[in-house]
């Protein structure tokens, strides 16, 4: 039976005990009545009543108990009824518990049931949205990839007709840009970052002095073959990092740290024609601070900085060092460019020199040639 049976029926035999055993009280009751009416008609016999009066409450005093004895025997029946209603109530509620247990032993599988199913939808969903982001990220770097061929190969087909003005003419300055963004950090947008300096060495009076190659998705492996491959006079790295590592990406695209003690290697063996260095991560001030044991100047962070203020400042210094401005114009002009942007990161970049350099004399760009007319 169901449970809402069995609950009834309950209620129902609980009523009828009850009512049983008002009933046999009720019996009880009546027949002590009649005992007592039995004794007090025979206690009132005495030797001056009358024999037919005698004989007479004999006979009452007979009925009497002899009522109280079929009240009793009602009780006595009554009382029968009332054990099997007990019997009967004691079996209706092992019924009623058992099916409250299976009940309750239902609802314990449907939810354990119902909680898997959710872990299950979750875990499917989370599986899914990591292979979308996987999928988003190999397409970002592709057309980082894409983009940074492009853009050489533009520049390389639109450089302006030139004429001489002077017998030598100006070296052309390189800038390697090194981006990464590995899968396992927070994605930065740096091919952002390299587009607005692109655009922003086009518009400078000078920008044939200034070649910037852009290398995506940059490995640890990679930094040898692309600091022997470009020979740069700038290196600036644009990524994650802190105070004690640059992060850049394993063989999986995830983080792989550069510590600072094998940055330091690498810039004593490299370091013949690097004149600056750029560190566009997060508190890179000491990495600028190690830079200039090899190298001549050095950018680096104090503490953590936006994207946005990140890329406005890297434009605008490139754009000032296109305009033939020195380091130390060029870095000023950057860190007005962040507060002109209405961020408040403008005290974020710090600018290191060695020992003998003078960074407000130093002019990276010194043009020989100018555009045709």
């Amino acid at each position: 039976m169901s449970e809402s049976s069995d609950r009834s029926r309950l209620a129902r035999l609980a009523k009828g005990k009850a009512d049983l055993e008002k009933k046999r009280a009720a019996a009880l009751k009546k027949a002590a009545g009649l005992e007592d009416e039995a004794v007090r008609a025979t206690s009132g016999i005495t030797k001056h009543t009358s024999a037919n009066s005698a004989n007479q409450k004999r006979r009452t005093a007979a009925d009497k108990s002899k009522g109280a004895g079929v009240e009793r025997e009602r009780a006595a029946k009554l009382e029968g009824e009332v054990a099997n209603k007990v019997r009967d109530l004691g079996t209706i509620e092992q019924s009623l518990q058992r099916e409250i247990d299976r009940q309750r032993k239902k609802d314990v599988e449907v939810e354990r049931k119902r909680q898997r199913d959710e872990d299950k939808r979750t875990k499917d969903r989370d599986r899914k949205q990591a292979e979308d982001d996987r999928k988003r990220r190999e397409a970002d770097k592709r057309h980082a990839r894409d983009m940074a061929r492009e853009a050489e190969r533009t520049a390389r087909l639109s450089q302006p007709v030139l004429h001489a003005v002077h017998p030598r003419p100006a070296p052309t300055i390189k800038v390697l840009f090194l981006a990464t963004s590995p899968e396992d950090q927070a994605r930065l947008r740096l091919d952002h970052e390299v587009r607005e300096i692109q655009e922003k060495i086009r518009a400078t009076e000078h920008r044939e002095s200034l070649e910037l190659h852009w290398r995506p998705a940059v490995r640890t492996t990679d930094l040898l073959q692309a600091l022997n491959e470009v020979q740069p006079h700038i290196v600036h790295f644009s990524g994650h990092g802190s105070q004690h590592f640059l992060v850049f990406e394993d063989q999986q695209g995830n983080s792989k740290p550069l510590t600072n003690d094998v940055l330091a290697g690498l810039l004593h063996a490299t370091s013949d024609r690097i004149r600056l260095v750029i560190f566009n991560s997060c508190s890179s001030v000491v990495q600028a601070a190690l830079a200039t044991e090899y190298v001549d100047m050095a950018i680096g962070m104090n503490v953590s900085i936006g994207d946005e203020a990140a890329k406005v400042f890297a434009a605008q210094f490139y754009s000032s060092i296109g305009f033939g401005l020195s380091v130390a114009e060029a870095f000023e002009q950057a860190k007005m460019a962040i507060a002109l942007a209405g961020l408040d990161e403008a005290e974020t970049p710090v600018l290191h020199s060695a020992d003998g350099v003078d960074v407000a004399s130093v002019f990276l760009v010194r043009p020989g040639i100018r555009r045709a007319a």
